[in-house]
C-alpha cells in the first residue's frame, strides 16, 4: 500500500472508516489487482473510536473473524424487577472494537501495489472531469473513473457537532423519524463484579426524552466492561449531552464501587432515515449516509460487510450500484411501521421491547435483528407487538 497522493485512481474511496475500510478490503479480497484504489481519509492516525455489535450468522469474512473480542451465548431485557434472557449457541452476540478493525484491515492493504491511503486530507470539492470526477483535497487533486463518499455529514458526528457553519445532523438527516443516541464508558474496576457471561442489552427500560431509555452492558469480563446510556428519541441532540445520564447509569449499576475509566465513545444514529441516492453514474453514498443503518435498530456493522463484498464484485464487472441500502419491501415496512409506533407511543416502549422478548425465540429475535427472518418470523414479531397501535398505525399510513 502507497501513501503517495496519486494524480489518478480508478476507484476513490472518500472516508476510510467502517464502510470505506470494508470496500478496500473486500476489493483486496477479490482480487481486483488491475485496478487502482485510493483512500481519502482525514484522520492522521487510527484510534480505537467505538464497537461494532452484531449477532453471527458466520458472514464476517473468516479474515476478520480473529477480531472479535468477545462473543455471548446469552443476551438480557429489563424493566424495574423483571427480567427476560435469551440464549442462542448458534447465533451468539458478537463485539468488534473499532481499533481491531483498523488494524486488521489496514495490514492486508498494507502488502498491495494498487491500494493507496492519503491520511490527515480533507477532500473539499467534487466535479466532473473527463468522463470520471476531480477531486480537490487539502494535498492536491486527483482524478477518479469511481467515487464512493463514506464520509459522515458532520465531523466528528458521533460526539458533537464541531463547526458552526456545517448543516445540523438533523437538517442533513431530515427523513429520520427517531435518531438513536448513546454515550458509553468502557470500566475497569480492582475486583470481579460483572457476569460476563451475558449482555445487558437492554436494562432497565423506561420512557426518557420523550422516548425510550435503557442501560446497555458489554461485559468483556467479570471486571472490566463497556456501559452505555441510549435513548431512542424523535430530538436531535449531541451524544455528549448523555455522558452525565451514563455516568448515573453505572453508579446505579455498581454503587460506590471505585472504577477507571478506560475509554469513551458516543454515536447519533439515524433511524428510519434510508440513505441518500446520489443523482451522479459512477459516485455513490455509503456509510450511514448512504444507509447503512438498519432502520429500526441501529445495527450496520454486518449489513455494511455485506454491501462492500457486492459493490466490489460490481465495481470488478465495471459498474457502481446506486444503493447501498438493500431493505426488502418487508422489512422496510415492518422497520419504519414499528418506528413510528414508537415516536407516536413513547410510552409504550418498555412494554413493546419486553413483549417482544418474551415472544421471541432467541434465534427468532437474532433473525429479525440481522434481517434473516422467514415470514413465520414476521408473523411472530407482529403478533408479539401491541396490536391495536399498529393496525392504528398501518390504517393511517396507508391512509
Amino acid at each position: 500500500m502507497k501513501n503517495l497522493f496519486p494524480e489518478k485512481s480508478d476507484i476513490a474511496i472518500i472516508g476510510g472508516g467502517s464502510a470505506g475500510l470494508a470496500l478496500a478490503f473486500h476489493l483486496a479480497e477479490q482480487g481486483n489487482d488491475r485496478l487502482s484504489v485510493t483512500i481519502v481519509e482525514s484522520r492522521s492516525d487510527y484510534q480505537n473510536d467505538r464497537t461494532w455489535c452484531f449477532w453471527d450468522f458466520n458472514e464476517l469474512h473468516e479474515k476478520l473473524r480473529p477480531i472479535i473480542r468477545k462473543s455471548w451465548q446469552n443476551w438480557s431485557f429489563s424493566k424495574g424487577e423483571r427480567t427476560i434472557v435469551h440464549h442462542s449457541a448458534a447465533h451468539p452476540y458478537c463485539a468488534v472494537s473499532a481499533g481491531d478493525y483498523y488494524e486488521k484491515v489496514l495490514a492486508c492493504l498494507r502488502v498491495l501495489d494498487n491500494f493507496t491511503i492519503v491520511k490527515n486530507c480533507q477532500a473539499t470539492s467534487i466535479t466532473t472531469h473527463k468522463g470520471g470526477y476531480l477531486i480537490a483535497t487539502s494535498q492536491g487533486e486527483m482524478w477518479s473513473r469511481y467515487i464512493i463518499d463514506t464520509r459522515p455529514p458532520i465531523h466528528d458526528y458521533h460526539l458533537k457537532k464541531s463547526s458552526p457553519s456545517a448543516p445540523s445532523y438533523s437538517e442533513v438527516f431530515s427523513g429520520a423519524i427517531l435518531y438513536q443516541i448513546f454515550f458509553g464508558v468502557e470500566v475497569e474496576l480492582d475486583y470481579d463484579f460483572f457476569d460476563d457471561s451475558t449482555v445487558q442489552l437492554m436494562a432497565n427500560l423506561t420512557e426518557a426524552h420523550n422516548g425510550l431509555a435503557f442501560r446497555y452492558v458489554l461485559p468483556y469480563s467479570a471486571n472490566r466492561a463497556l456501559v452505555e446510556y441510549t435513548t431512542f428519541t424523535p430530538h436531535f441532540f449531541a451524544a455528549q449531552q448523555l455522558k452525565s445520564d451514563c455516568l448515573s447509569a453505572l453508579e446505579q449499576l455498581l454503587g460506590k464501587s471505585k472504577f477507571e475509566i478506560v475509554y469513551e465513545e458516543g454515536a447519533v444514529l439515524p433511524m428510519g432515515f434510508g440513505g441518500v441516492k446520489s443523482s451522479r453514474s459512477n459516485l455513490l453514498y455509503a456509510g450511514i449516509v448512504g444507509g447503512s443503518v438498519r432502520d429500526s435498530t441501529g445495527f450496520a456493522f454486518i449489513r455494511t460487510q455485506r454491501w462492500a463484498a457486492r459493490c466490489a464484485a460490481d465495481l470488478a464487472k465495471g459498474r457502481l450500484s446506486k444503493s447501498m441500502a438493500c431493505d426488502t419491501r418487508v422489512d422496510e415496512f415492518m422497520d419504519k411501521t414499528f418506528l413510528r409506533v414508537l415516536r407516536k407511543h413513547p410510552q409504550l416502549a418498555p412494554k413493546l421491547f419486553m413483549s417482544m422478548a418474551q415472544n421471541l425465540s432467541a434465534e427468532t429475535f437474532a433473525r429479525f435483528m440481522m434481517e434473516k427472518s422467514t415470514w413465520p418470523d414476521y408473523l411472530r414479531v407482529i403478533m408479539a407487538m401491541p396490536k391495536k397501535v399498529f393496525f392504528q398505525q398501518i390504517i393511517s399510513t396507508s391512509g
